[in-house]
């Protein structure tokens, strides 16, 4: 058996991307989300996509995954068995800025899975053409070709809008995630009960407030440990108990120690 896989690329040319590939990955992933558009080829082996409220969806290979910034999900390996992916994060500030320009471009305007042959092979020949060593515009303008090829494919229905008080609670946590927000404290600035609290951020977020927590400060932890921070200090100033309390929670939603993600490889 292989050992398994994962290298991460980034350019200061564009830093708007990310990209993500895992060879036989048997690496199981927590309920998490992005705060960018997520593109993605299974390249081989077998997995399952499970995202919000949706039934589980059976991938393979050839299959072309796409999944909009903020939608809680989790894609795992059927058991004892590994499976080969690349991924493609394109940060929702830069995807945002398009979206404002084209207002029809929206992030639930894409497909959320698709097995079709051609689609993956067009899909794979422009990602390819992004990750080259050509001029940075001949590259964006790669990235933008594949967003209008898959904005012409069925998107999802969009999400009914949060209520307000909810929106504004997710904006606060944002904005401090270093602070333990407790849930007692989230019920009196909503002015709502504890228990109508969590079902609504069920319903919305498709998680608790804790796991939307959390994935706040590892998604600020991502862009931090591009920069020269130790992990004690990026524990210390994501508000975790510890460095081992960091390093699990990153782990469980990235497949990767901090240390792997910075160094790009494991």
């Amino acid at each position: 058996m292989r050992p398994s896989v994962h290298r991460f690329l980034r350019d200061p040319a564009l830093p708007f991307v990310e990209y993500r590939q895992a060879r036989d990955s048997r690496a199981c992933y927590h309920p998490h989300s992005h705060p960018a558009l997520s593109v993605g080829l299974v390249d081989g082996g077998a997995s399952e996509l499970t995202l919000e409220n949706l039934p589980p969806q059976a991938l393979g290979a050839g299959d072309v995954v796409v999944i909009p910034p903020g939608r809680v999900h989790r894609c795992n390996p059927r058991p004892g068995s590994g499976w080969s992916y690349r991924m493609l994060y394109l940060r929702d500030d830069w995807f945002g800025a398009l979206a404002q320009e084209s207002p029809a471009l929206r992030a639930d305007a894409f497909p959320l899975w698709r097995a079709d042959p051609a689609l993956y092979a067009a899909v794979d020949v422009m990602l390819r053409a992004s990750l080259s060593e050509a001029e940075p515009d001949a590259r964006e303008q790669q990235l933008l070709a594949l967003l209008s090829l898959l904005a012409q494919e069925q998107g999802l229905p969009q999400r009914e809008p949060a209520p307000d008080w909810l929106q504004a609670l997710c904006n606060a946590i944002r904005k401090d995630c270093a602070s333990p927000w407790p849930l007692p404290e989230l019920a009196r600035r909503a002015g709502v009960s504890r228990f109508h609290l969590i079902r609504q951020f069920q319903r919305h977020q498709g998680q608790t407030p804790h796991a939307y927590l959390l994935d706040c400060r590892i998604n600020i932890a991502r862009q931090r440990l591009r920069q020269p921070v130790t992990l004690a200090e990026l524990a210390l100033e994501l508000g975790f108990s510890d460095q081992s309390h960091f390093q699990r929670a990153f782990r469980q939603r990235v497949a990767a120690t901090p240390e792997q993600y910075r160094s790009r490889a494991d």
